[in-house]
């Protein structure tokens, strides 16, 4: 309401939300294999036939396995199992981003593995030269790269003359250089360690690792189909075993359980197929959101789905305000949470052509919090045997990223949006003009 002042309003808003998220938390249960395939149907807009492929891919994977999305080369979506390995490291700088995904994606790309440090341009010049002229794309993975080096890469990148990207190596010391050297084994290259003083402006193209294509997030990099021989591979993981048996620390024990499990385990791909190019790229998108939300689901588990979760947690909020002496203005940022747990039924309810206050009436006479209406089927029962679900992780994160922008929004002076298109006032036959007394431009 007017005149209301901004923080005690925000206030409000946090308090709520701490006893919203408490209640969805309370509410929340653990995922077995059946809601799975449940949880994947209905991230992909209920389609049945990629929740069936994210489910299995989540079993075949594991919670910690490599699932990665790609497009079909056919109109058929499938799932295969490929050689494969990830790491815990991120691109150095965000020009080395190909896509609207944020990611860099290299194909048919060189590997460079070091345990140096890369700062000097001359280092890297004799390499970058012969990977052009192979029309390879190529991968640095070094202790760092810095200085002249990195900004050689990334203005090589912008201008278009070599695809690459350079991210940090994985851990330190003797971990560093066995992961390093697990690289080396997976895609069929050299490590070139420091203590072997190996010259890198003297390196050649066969002394580089190779993979069918690699992905970059911030975080992450995904190394798939490497070119290393299985026998070299099956070398790593005898001697990796053998230092299982042998190492005392637990820490020391932890990071070879994770090096074995890198080198075994392999990649899931999911190839996204269909008629056309639109349509395959908004399946691509939908299967990406359903294998995050899946994931999120087996981390932190699922609630009832259909608005239900939020709908309990708007009432937990009242003994929060039966108890308040404090101001007015903050009971305000109460109710405004409240009202806005109850936004996702009602609109459910309304895109199915339906009245919400009566299907809202018929779920609080339910004699649980999993009680509630399924919009599909159109039957009431409880959501969790009806399949009917959401993870935890994302209907808590969800409420609190959106309170936590409504308190900033509260706060600030000033907010500069787009202007809004005007389609009723539009002038045909050329540009706006501009209003009196302002110049061209300054619209």
């Amino acid at each position: 309401k007017a005149g209301a002042n901004p923080m005690f309003v925000k206030k409000g808003i946090e308090e709520a939300t701490k006893i919203a998220v408490a209640k969805i938390r309370e509410m929340s249960k653990e995922i077995t294999p059946d809601d799975l395939q449940a949880v994947a149907t209905i991230s992909a807009n209920n389609d049945s036939d990629l929740g069936v492929l994210i489910a299995d891919a989540m079993k075949e994977a594991g919670l910690d396995g490599v699932i990665t999305v790609e497009e079909s080369k056919t109109f058929d979506t499938t799932k295969e199992g490929v050689d494969g390995m990830e790491i815990s490291r991120g691109y150095l700088s965000p020009y080395f981003i190909t896509n609207q995904n944020l990611t860099c994606e290299l194909d048919n790309c060189a590997v460079l593995i070091t345990d140096q440090t890369i700062s000097n341009v001359k280092m890297i010049v004799p390499i970058l030269e012969k990977t052009a002229q192979a029309g390879m794309p190529i991968l640095f993975i070094a202790a760092n790269v810095e200085g002249s080096a990195l900004i050689t890469l990334i203005q090589n990148k912008m201008n278009g003359r070599i695809k690459c990207c350079a991210i940090k190596a994985p851990y330190f010391g003797d971990n560093q250089r066995e992961t390093l050297e697990d690289l080396a084994a997976v895609t069929g290259g050299k490590f070139l360690s420091k203590d072997l003083d190996m010259n890198l402006e003297h390196i050649t193209l066969n002394e580089l690792g190779k993979a069918k294509r690699v992905t970059i997030t911030k975080d992450i990099c995904t190394i798939i189909g490497g070119e290393g021989e299985e026998e070299v591979i099956q070398q790593r993981i005898n001697y990796t075993k053998q230092q299982l048996e042998a190492l005392d620390s637990d820490f020391e024990t932890e990071k070879a359980q994770e090096r074995l499990a890198r080198l075994t385990d392999g990649v899931i791909i999911l190839n996204i197929g269909a008629a056309t190019e639109t349509e395959m790229k908004e399946k691509k998108a939908r299967v990406e959101d359903a294998l995050h939300a899946t994931r999120a689901a087996v981390e932190e588990g699922i609630v009832p789905g259909g608005g239900v979760t939020y709908l309990y947690a708007s009432t937990a909020i009242d003994t929060l305000q039966s108890k308040s002496k404090q101001s007015k203005d903050i009971e305000s940022g109460y109710r405004i949470v409240q009202e806005a747990l109850k936004a996702p039924l009602f609109q459910i309810c309304k895109n199915a052509g339906l009245t919400p206050e009566i299907i809202l009436e018929c779920i609080l006479k339910g004699k649980s919090t999993s009680y509630g209406y399924n919009v599909i089927s159109d039957e009431y029962g409880d959501l969790f045997e009806l399949g009917v679900t959401d993870p935890t992780k994302v209907a808590v994160h969800a409420l609190q990223n959106a309170a936590s922008v409504a308190g900033m929004l509260l706060t600030l002076d000033v907010v500069v949006v787009d202007a809004p298109i005007d389609d009723t006032n539009q002038n045909v036959g050329g540009p706006p003009m501009p209003m009196s007394g302002m110049p061209p431009g300054m619209m």
